[in-house]
């Protein structure tokens, strides 16, 4: 990546810090990736992204103090509503009023 284009800031979030030393070391290999942090806590992960702003936070998602699905926000939005289908017969042209 030139130096002209901004790299991809990431965030790493761990309680267990091998597990957060060996993320590092691998996404070093990356050219377009800076890591720009590390935390130990859901809390202090929290914390860092409003500081630190990164595209990308690899949150690990057991951790004591706070888990991370309830650090990024809590659960996933629920999937849209179905939406009505109207079925054809058979011999129905697909166009036809």
């Amino acid at each position: 990546m030139s130096d002209a284009k901004k790299k991809i800031k990431i965030l790493i979030v761990d309680d267990i810090p091998e597990a957060r030393e060996n993320l590092k070391k691998l996404l070093q290999f990356e050219p377009d990736f800076d890591v720009v942090g590390t935390a130990s806590t859901g809390r202090e992960g929290i914390d860092f992204a409003r500081d630190l702003m990164p595209h990308i936070i690899l949150m690990d998602i057991n951790m004591p103090d706070m888990d991370g699905i309830t650090a990024a926000g809590g659960k996933p939005p629920p999937p849209p509503p179905p939406r009505p289908h109207r079925a054809r017969k058979q011999d129905e042209h697909p166009d036809a009023p």
